[in-house]
């Protein structure tokens, strides 16, 4: 994948230039860890996203937890993706199978079932600017220096872990890069509340990577961040409904995610089902 490619080649460029690689193990480290995922065709990412909430209204709280887990195996040259995700809220668990696959001239099809059902849907995607854009690389370079490795006691098959923070600055970057906004807004009718994504907490994570180099797990603890944001989302929700008066709050507790690395180049070819691909052909409609 040509994006792939050219993240690496300026990630490792500015390693150099800033003279990072000499600076520390992490630069390093993940310098090559990058090179390595670099060269991948494909690879597997197991998930897990565990969600504590609570919704306070004057003296009643009511806590409220959800959970997110499944297998994503990406593929990058072509860009194609296969997806079973499972989310449990309370007294209720929803499966969701998806498959995602990038054609001619940057679009990119997303088809995707909900719990098994016969209908299958699809939106279409498409980038109004490149998707890669030669600033982008501050925002790599902005968190580096925050990074710094964890003694594992007991741990003896070789990896290291490395603890740090990614900016806020790194992380609002990258959503105005790939267009979030606009994209939630063109092609999902979501609307964001405007400035929503002006100041936004940064993320502490944990990074590990292997005795071959490999980075193979990554942890996220993006609760201070998600709080940044729900004061804002709830405001805007409740004046939308009429509900402005309501003293109603909503906190994230605590929410921590995981993601595997695993199957580096060894994933099977992927093949979209036909049933998947057969309601969306010349004349059919697209989802809205």
């Amino acid at each position: 994948m040509k994006t792939g490619k050219k993240l690496a080649a300026l990630l490792l460029a500015a390693v150099l230039i800033l003279g990072l690689a000499g600076c520390g193990a992490f630069e390093t480290k993940m310098a090559r860890a990058w090179q390595k995922l670099d060269k991948l065709d494909s690879l597997r990412l197991d998930i897990e996203d565990d969600l504590e909430l609570s919704v306070t209204e004057g003296e009643l709280r009511v806590p409220i937890t959800a959970k997110l887990t499944g297998t994503v195996d990406l593929y990058l040259n072509p860009l194609q993706a296969k997806a079973d995700l499972v989310l449990t809220w309370p007294g209720k668990e929803t499966r969701l199978s998806a498959y995602l696959q990038e054609e001619d001239g940057g679009v990119v099809n997303v088809y995707w079932n909900r719990n098994g059902g016969a209908l299958w849907e699809k939106a279409s995607l498409t980038a109004s600017q490149p998707r890669l854009k030669p600033n982008g690389i501050k925002y790599i370079i902005d968190g580096a220096e925050t990074f710094r490795e964890v003694e594992q006691p007991g741990v003896t098959d070789g990896s290291r872990r490395f603890d740090g923070q990614i900016p806020g600055s790194f992380i609002q970057g990258y959503l105005a890069l790939y267009e979030v906004e606009n994209r939630l807004a063109d092609d999902f009718g979501i609307e964001l509340p405007k400035d929503l994504l002006a100041s936004i907490n940064s993320v502490p994570t944990s990074l590990w990577i292997n005795a071959d180099g490999e980075l193979d797990l990554i942890v996220l603890e993006p609760t201070a961040f998600l709080n940044g944001l729900l004061p804002r989302l709830v405001a805007d929700f409740k004046a939308a409904s009429g509900l402005d008066q309501l003293p109603l709050r909503c906190t994230v507790e605590n929410n921590r995610i995981i993601i595997q690395l695993s199957s580096f180049d060894s994933l099977e070819m992927l093949v979209i089902p036909e049933k998947v691909l057969s309601p969306w052909g010349d004349g059919a409609a697209d989802w809205e």
